[in-house]
């Protein structure tokens, strides 16, 4: 079963970060380099977002309920995650603020909309 790893490119270490879940896959870093948000397929058969720190510590779910949460990814200040959801039928995009908080849908489209990537534009 996936599970989120970590290695240090130095000395090439691996140190495995995630020990629950069934399916654990997705990871995306925050701009800060401290926490991993992360998708989740859970024993209840939802798949739901999660935010672990760099250092294994700290598992925290922010999406829960609402059948399939996946795609995570960080706003490039960190407070936001974009993510794909199916929560309303088809899948579409929601945001959160980083602690799971404010769920709500970006846009109305019609057709499916999922893998959002966050970037910068300067």
């Amino acid at each position: 079963m996936p599970q989120i790893f970590v290695q240090d490119v130095q000395s090439g270490q691996t140190r495995r970060l995630t020990y629950s879940g069934r399916y654990n896959t997705q990871p995306s870093w925050s701009p800060s380099g401290d926490k991993i948000a992360y998708s989740t397929w859970e024993k209840s058969g939802e798949i739901n977002i999660f935010v672990i720190n760099a250092d294994g510590s700290g598992v925290k779910r922010l999406t829960s309920g609402v059948r399939e949460n996946e795609s995570p990814s960080w706003s490039p200040d960190g407070s936001m995650i974009v993510f794909t959801s199916n929560r309303q039928g088809g899948k579409k995009l929601y945001v959160m603020s980083s602690t799971g908080g404010s769920q709500r849908r970006l846009l109305q489209m019609d057709g499916e909309q999922m893998q959002p990537s966050w970037s910068l534009f300067r």
